[in-house]
């Protein structure tokens, strides 16, 4: 007995591709190797693999690292993706109420996993990282953590692919 969704893929022409952590592993590779690859290059790299099973090689990448020189990484970046395939978040606490410093120097002592006095420094001397990279659940659950106390946080949201609209926090 067929299923609804199988179907709707016979139907429309589908069949199985890939086992959804090759299709997420072949997705990371084209992205390590070129950041800024456009839907295309995804295409043609899922295809490759589905052939040869095999990750395609990018030309120029040094086949130990697997990865983009610094200069790509460093325009991806600035063209607003992340470095993963997924959406990713930058935190800064930026400003903080006069009468809140030692609740931010405790939350940041918390975060940062460093001794209250130094947290407490460093608050004094904003701006001040509390997280790259991170991924939307941890990046929100920090933001609604500091403003609770009144506090201001700069949030910089990476888009997994450069076709994709720039991800926001609520």
């Amino acid at each position: 007995m067929r299923t609804a969704r199988s179907r709707l893929k016979r139907a429309l022409g589908l069949g199985t591709f890939l086992e959804p952590a090759t299709f997420a592993d072949v997705l990371d590779v084209q992205k390590r190797q070129r950041p800024l690859s456009s839907l295309r290059d995804y295409a043609q790299a899922l295809a490759y693999y589905a052939e040869y099973d095999a990750f395609q090689q990018v030309e120029g990448i040094d086949e130990a690292l697997g990865e983009a020189e610094a200069v790509e990484q460093a325009a991806a970046r600035e063209a607003g993706v992340g470095a993963g395939i997924f959406a990713s978040f930058d935190l800064a606490l930026n400003a903080c109420p006069e009468g809140q410093i030692k609740a931010a120097a405790q939350r940041v002592a918390r975060l940062l996993e460093i001794p209250v006095g130094e947290a407490l420094a460093r608050c004094r001397a904003l701006p001040l990282v509390l997280g790259e990279a991170l991924d939307r659940r941890r990046a929100q659950a920090i933001k609604d953590d500091f403003a609770d106390i009144g506090a201001t946080l700069q949030v910089q949201g990476f888009k997994p692919f450069p076709w994709m609209e720039a991800p926001a926090l609520r």
